[in-house]
């Protein structure tokens, strides 16, 4: 191999290390907090509610879904999708018993009104939805895997782009004008990437 590849592999290599170790530590960490507070905001939200009056604070559901709430922030660093197939595999092995939570989940919303259950369903599906974003962004396989449908045709494009008019989109790729369709393009996969 000749020295100045195998000097631009090595430095590659550093670089891929670095970018991986950026990912897993400071990136992951940065998701957590984000999850945590979220996760904070919701279940302040649900504390609203019951200051209000739209729910009492003796309700069960009340109750329920904020320990539920407190049980997942305190656990929001443990939350990713190699924890989630080690519980699942090691559910077939020791059973939990889901149902139990279902049942008494179902038995506390059936002692409120409907307005009362909104607010309770609402807070769930709003943890849920902020679960699965972290879930999502802090798995390398899952972003690929969630953003496939969006990557692979851009990833196309960009190739074959690229291949067809060569070192030319380079460039000139900073002589674009302001507000033209490339700048449109980078600012909509900014936006896209924003709201992962």
């Amino acid at each position: 191999m000749r020295p100045d590849l195998a000097f631009l592999v090595g430095v590659g290599f550093i670089a891929l290390m670095a970018l991986g170790a950026l990912y897993s530590v400071a990136f992951r960490h940065y998701r957590v907090d984000l999850l945590r507070q979220r996760l904070f905001e919701i279940r302040d939200h649900l504390f609203i509610c019951a200051a209000r009056g739209e729910l009492s604070f003796e309700s069960p559901a009340y109750k329920m879904t904020r320990q539920t709430l407190n049980g997942m922030i305190r656990f929001a660093h443990t939350f990713s999708l190699t924890r989630i197939a080690i519980d699942r595999l090691l559910n077939q092995i020791y059973p939990l018993d889901v149902n139990m939570y279902d049942h008494m989940f179902a038995d506390t919303l059936r002692q409120l009104d409907s307005t009362q259950k909104q607010i309770i369903n609402d807070r769930h599906v709003e943890a849920h939805e902020a679960l699965r974003a972290h879930l999502i962004a802090t798995s390398i396989t899952a972003m690929l895997l969630v953003n496939a449908r969006y990557a692979v045709p851009l990833l196309g494009k960009l190739l074959r782009l690229f291949w067809s008019r060569g070192a030319q989109v380079v460039a000139n790729v900073a002589s674009y004008a302001p507000g033209s369709r490339f700048w449109r393009t980078v600012d909509a996969m900014g936006n896209y990437a924003g709201m992962l």
